[in-house]
């Protein structure tokens, strides 16, 4: 997973290939002191741990993939999505400032994300309709 970059007249956008049946790529958005990644369709594992560190560095927020539960994601190995645990592990276990999970399981309904999220550490949230993030 080489990082790639495009130098834009008032930031930078780079990206690297991400784990997903058919190819993914992650970005990321460089660009008035601010930091912001993009992380979907991604199959997470601890192989990627390293670079996706040194790729989110000091991010203002990180938006990941978290279809599954980590019970869930036993069974859907290859399937190309990272699951909300990973997320939080991944969060608590380096310096970006905010994570938010999408890319919800279409069997997920809202009072059950909103069950959910209230086991979130600070920090962490849950994409939403019409959700505003000011960064």
């Amino acid at each position: 997973m080489a990082v790639k970059n495009s130098m834009a007249r008032q930031g930078q956008l780079s990206w690297l290939k991400l784990q997903h049946p058919g190819g993914c790529y992650g970005y990321r958005i460089d660009a008035g002191g601010k930091r912001f990644c993009y992380l979907t369709d991604n199959e997470y594992d601890q192989g990627q741990f390293a670079q996706l560190v040194d790729f989110t560095a000091g991010a203002d927020l990180v938006i990941w993939d978290g279809m599954f539960t980590n019970d869930e994601q036993a069974s859907k190995a290859g399937w190309g999505h990272s699951s909300i645990e990973q997320g939080i592990d991944f969060y608590q276990n380096t310096d970006i400032k905010r994570l938010m999970i999408t890319h919800h399981a279409p069997f997920r309904h809202d009072d059950m994300l909103a069950k959910l999220e209230k086991k979130l550490p600070q920090g962490m949230i849950f994409a939403k309709d019409q959700l505003r993030i000011m960064l």
